[in-house]
């Protein structure tokens, strides 16, 4: 999956609803398909969050974050604890 593609989602999201925001939230014991949908990772302890014409952000666990940083297309946020 590429930049575009997600790009192309998160659009069409935004387009066909009344929303202007969307938070996600992946954990190992809730595994959200639209989180990888809109994001193209497969992390958990992280939530995401879609707001209408902005860049992504993505807020991960103090453990993730480092990890994180390589995906470009997302503000990547830490927090210290769940």
């Amino acid at each position: 999956m590429n930049l575009q593609e997600l790009e192309q989602r998160q659009k069409a999201f935004f387009q066909n609803s009344k929303f202007d925001s969307l938070l996600l939230r992946n954990f190992d014991n809730w595994l959200d398909a639209n989180f990888f949908y809109f994001s193209g990772i497969d992390s958990e302890d992280c939530f995401l969050l879609l707001k209408k014409g902005k860049k992504p952000v993505l807020l991960s666990s103090f453990l993730q974050s480092g990890n994180l940083q390589k995906f470009q297309h997302l503000k990547v946020l830490q927090f210290d604890s769940l």
